[in-house]
C-alpha cells in the first residue's frame, strides 16, 4: 500500500512540472506575439511628432513644417488626431507658417465633430510642453522671424500677442492675464478695425466687470408715524417691511411691502360706508409700493438713493377682529405719492450661493430708508386728511454679477 502512494505522488508531481512548463512556454508565446505586434499609423504619428521637435531644435524650420503638413494630410481621413490646436499653434510659430495663423478659424477652442470623442487623440508625448519651455527661453529668436517677415503692422502685433500668450508666466495666473490683457488693450486701441479684433476680444483678453444690473432684498422693521387730522384716530406703530431692489445703471426700483404692528383706535368714529370704529379696536396698517430711484452715491461701502413712486395706505382690524360685529370693512387710500431716500451700507461679501453665485459682486447690507406718503381718502370724511411716513432699519444683500468686458 505504501508503494502505491509512493507511485501517486511521484506522477502528481511530474504531471504538475509539465503542466507549469507548458504554461510558462504558452506565456512567452503570447509575450512574443504581442511584442512582434505594433500598429504602424501611430507609430508613424509618434516618431513624426518626435521629429518635428528635434528639427526645430536643430534649426531645420522648413524641413518641421515639411513634416507637419505630412502628418496632417497623411491622418486627415482617418481616425487619428496628429495634434491638438494648441500644439498645432505653436508649431506654426516655430516654422513661421503665418498663413495658418491668419486664419483665425485654426485657432482658438476647436470645433465640436461627429464623433470627435471616438477618435484616437494626439500622444502624450509633451510635445506642445517642450515647445513652449522653447518658446520661454529663445522668445527672442521666435519673436524676430515675425518682426522680418513681409505681413502687415496688424498681423505682426498678432503673432506677436500669440507668442505672448506662450511665454508669459502662469505660476501667477491674475498676474498673467493682466499682463495679457494690456498687450491686447493695445492691440485693440492700435488696431481697432482690424480682422482680428473679434479673436483677441475673445479668446485673449479677460477682463471682467460688473454687471449694469443688480438685484437685492431686504428684511426690515419700520417705525410708521401718522400726522394731520387722521392722528386724532388711528396712533403711530411698529411695523414689518420686506422689499426687493432691481437696479439698472443709475436706476433702481423698489417694489416693497410694509406691514403695522396691531394698533388700537384711539377715538371712536364713523366709518364712510356708516359703520362705527369703535374705541380700543385693533387695527393694522399695510403699505405696498412701487418706487424708482436714482443713485447719487454708490461705492464700496454706501449706497444712496433718493425715490418716489406710487403707494396704498390700507387700514383694517386684523383677522380676529373681523368677527366682531361692524368690524368687516377697511379703510384703503387712493393711489398715493410717496418720496423719501433709501441708504444701503456695505457691511461684508456674501457668499451663500443660495441667494448669488460665487463669481458676483455680492455684499451684505444694512438698509436705512426714510418715506413720506401723502394718502388721501377721497369721498370720505375730510377728518381723515393728513400724512404718513415710516422710518424702517433691517439686514438685506446686494448682487451685482461680474461680466466679461468686451
Amino acid at each position: 500500500m505504501k508503494i502505491f502512494n509512493l507511485y501517486i505522488i511521484f506522477f502528481l508531481s511530474i504531471s504538475g512540472i509539465c503542466f507549469a512548463q507548458d504554461t510558462t512556454y504558452r506565456s512567452k508565446d503570447l509575450e512574443h506575439e504581442i511584442l512582434t505586434t505594433y500598429d504602424t499609423e501611430l507609430e508613424l504619428l509618434s516618431k513624426g511628432r518626435k521629429l518635428i521637435l528635434t528639427k526645430i531644435n536643430q534649426d531645420s524650420l522648413q524641413k518641421a513644417a515639411e513634416i507637419a503638413d505630412y502628418l496632417d494630410a497623411r491622418f486627415q481621413s482617418t481616425q487619428i488626431i496628429p495634434f491638438w490646436r494648441s500644439e498645432r499653434e505653436i508649431i506654426s510659430l516655430w516654422t513661421r507658417k503665418f498663413d495658418f495663423l491668419l486664419n483665425t478659424e485654426n485657432l482658438g477652442p476647436p470645433q465640436k465633430e461627429v464623433g470627435y470623442h471616438q477618435k484616437i487623440v494626439p500622444p502624450r508625448d509633451l510635445l506642445a510642453l517642450e515647445l513652449q519651455q522653447k518658446a520661454v527661453r529663445e522668445k527672442t529668436k521666435l519673436r524676430a522671424g515675425i518682426l522680418s517677415s513681409h505681413l502687415a503692422e496688424d498681423e505682426k502685433q498678432f503673432l506677436d500677442l500669440l507668442v505672448a500668450t506662450w511665454v508669459v508666466d502662469k505660476s501667477n495666473q491674475k498676474k498673467a492675464q493682466d499682463s495679457l490683457n494690456t498687450l491686447s488693450d493695445r492691440f485693440l486701441f492700435e488696431h481697432p478695425r482690424s480682422r482680428f479684433t473679434q479673436f483677441v476680444k475673445q479668446h485673449i483678453r479677460f477682463v471682467y466687470k460688473p454687471s449694469t444690473w443688480s438685484y437685492g432684498f431686504d428684511l426690515s422693521f419700520a417705525y410708521t408715524g401718522i400726522s394731520g387730522n387722521i392722528s386724532q384716530y388711528f396712533s403711530d406703530a411698529g411695523a414689518l417691511a420686506i422689499g426687493f431692489d432691481i437696479s439698472y445703471k443709475h436706476f433702481i426700483f423698489y417694489p416693497r411691502f410694509t406691514m403695522g404692528v396691531a394698533n388700537k383706535i384711539k377715538k371712536s368714529f364713523e366709518h364712510p360706508i356708516g359703520v362705527t370704529w369703535n374705541k380700543d379696536l385693533r387695527v393694522q396698517i399695510f403699505i405696498p409700493e412701487l418706487t424708482a430711484g436714482y443713485m447719487l452715491v454708490e461705492n464700496n461701502f454706501i449706497r444712496i438713493a433718493p425715490f418716489a413712486g406710487v403707494c396704498g395706505v390700507l387700514i383694517e382690524p386684523p383677522e380676529n377682529e373681523k368677527s366682531r360685529t361692524n368690524s368687516r370693512v377697511k379703510l384703503n387710500s387712493d393711489a398715493s405719492l410717496i418720496s423719501g431716500v433709501n441708504f444701503d451700507l456695505r457691511v461684508g461679501k456674501m457668499v451663500n450661493p443660495f441667494f448669488f453665485s460665487y463669481n458676483e459682486k455680492s455684499d451684505w447690507t444694512m438698509k436705512f430708508r426714510i418715506a413720506f406718503i401723502n394718502n388721501s381718502y377721497s369721498g370720505t370724511n375730510t377728518a381723515f386728511s393728513g400724512s404718513s411716513m415710516y422710518i424702517s432699519i433691517g439686514i438685506g444683500g446686494i448682487g451685482r454679477s461680474m461680466i466679461r468686458d468686451e
